[in-house]
C-alpha cells in the first residue's frame, strides 16, 4: 500500500466510525490545532480536557478558532463522577476515594476513565506527558486483553513507496523469545487492523545461520515460536534490516527468505539495536512517521494504543466503534 493510499484509508475509515476522542492535554497548542483540524474534517469529535477560558486563550494567541461543534470539558465539573468506580477498580490496591480524587488530578488518568467506563472512544495524550505517565494508567484500569501477557508497540513508516510497520520500539526494553513472538504477532494483527498486509521479519544483527550469539538465538527461538502460534502468517528470522528490507540484499544473504519482499512488520528485538533500525528507516526518506500504536491493552482489537516519546501523540481508539449508544464489553 502506497503512503497517500494509507493516509486516505485511515481519514476515511475514521470519518465512517465518527468517534468522540478525549485529548486530555486540552490547552496544549498543537493539540488544539490537531482538533480543530479534526472536527472541519469531519476525523473524529474530539473533546478537549481543560478550563475553557484557557484553551479560548491558546487558541486565539494562534488566530485559531474554535468551531461550535469542538466539545470542552472543564475537569472539575467531571472528575468526582468517576472517584467511585476508580475505587472498585483498584480495590485490590487499596485505593482510597481520596487517592482516587488526587490521581484524578492529572487529565490522563481522567481521560482513560472516560475511556475505561466508555464515555469516549478513544483517547489521544503525548504532547506534553511521557510515555510512561501515558501507559500506566491504562494498564492500572484497562489492564491487558484475556490471552495477553503483554503491551507492545509499533511505529507506522510511511516510506515513499510502502508503508512499513516497526515493532517494539516504545515499551519493552528486553523482551524474551516468548515475549518477542507475541510481540511479532500482535505488529501483525495492528498492521492488519490497519489495511497493510503483514510480512514479518525479525530483526536480529544476523542473517539466517551466518552469525551466533544469545540475541540472534533468542530472535530464532522467538521466530519459530510466532511460526508455530500463526502458521499462516508470513514471518523469517533471524534477519538484518538490509535483508528484511531490500529484495535483492535478502536474496544475497537468504535464498530461503520467506517474504520475496521486505517485510512489512519489522521488530527489532533489543534496545541498543532499535536506534539504528529507525535511523535505517529514516534513509529511506519516510515522508510520515506514525508514532507507536500499541497492542494488548484489554478489548485490544478495539482500542489499539499508539504513543511517542519526545512531544509525539499517544493514542487509545477503537477502530470498529460505530457511532451510536456506548456499550459494554462481555
Amino acid at each position: 500500500m502506497s503512503p497517500p493510499a494509507f493516509r486516505y484509508r485511515l481519514i476515511q475509515k475514521a470519518r465512517a466510525a465518527n468517534q468522540r476522542i478525549v485529548l486530555p492535554e486540552g490547552d496544549e497548542p498543537r493539540t488544539i490545532r490537531a482538533a480543530v483540524i479534526c472536527a472541519e474534517k469531519g476525523i473524529a469529535r474530539c473533546v478537549l480536557l481543560g478550563q475553557r477560558a484557557a484553551i479560548e486563550a491558546v487558541a486565539a494567541a494562534q488566530g485559531v478558532t474554535l468551531p461550535p461543534a469542538l466539545e470542552i470539558i472543564d475537569p472539575d465539573d467531571v472528575r468526582e463522577q468517576y472517584v467511585e468506580r476508580m475505587v472498585e477498580m483498584r480495590k485490590s490496591k487499596g485505593l482510597t476515594p481520596g487517592q482516587a480524587r488526587e490521581q484524578l488530578q492529572d487529565t490522563v488518568v481522567l481521560g482513560t476513565m472516560m475511556l475505561a467506563e466508555d464515555d469516549v472512544d478513544g483517547l489521544v495524550s503525548g504532547a506534553v506527558h511521557t510515555t510512561a505517565n501515558t501507559v500506566r494508567p491504562a494498564l492500572q484500569l484497562i489492564k491487558t486483553e484475556p490471552g495477553s501477557s503483554i503491551v507492545s508497540s509499533v511505529f507506522f513508516m510511511l516510506m515513499p513507496d510502502q508503508v512499513l510497520v516497526y515493532g517494539d520500539c516504545a515499551i519493552n526494553p528486553d523482551p524474551n523469545a516468548a515475549e518477542l513472538a507475541e510481540i511479532a504477532l500482535q505488529s501483525a494483527a495492528s498492521a492488519k487492523a490497519f489495511g497493510v498486509e503483514p510480512k514479518v521479519a525479525m530483526i536480529s544483527y544476523s542473517t539466517g545461520s551466518s552469525g551466533a550469539g544469545a540475541d540472534v538465538e533468542k530472535v530464532r527461538a522467538a521466530t519459530a515460536l510466532a511460526k508455530e502460534k500463526a502458521p499462516d502468517l508470513l514471518i523469517d528470522g533471524p534477519l538484518q534490516y538490509d535483508a528484511a528490507s531490500v529484495f535483492e540484499v535478502g536474496q544475497q544473504k537468504s535464498a530461503g527468505l520467506q517474504g520475496r519482499r521486505s517485510g512489512h512488520g519489522i521488530r527489532v528485538p533489543r534496545p541498543q539495536h532499535r536506534q539504528h533500525h529507525l535511523q535505517g528507516g529514516a534513509t529511506q526518506r519516510p515522508r510520515r512517521l506514525h508514532r507507536p500504536h500499541a497492542a494488548g491493552p484489554a478489548q485490544a482489537g478495539e482500542r489499539p494504543l499508539a504513543w511517542g516519546a519526545g512531544g509525539r501523540h499517544r493514542v487509545y481508539h477503537r477502530p470498529d466503534r460505530h457511532s451510536g449508544p456506548r456499550r459494554r464489553q462481555a
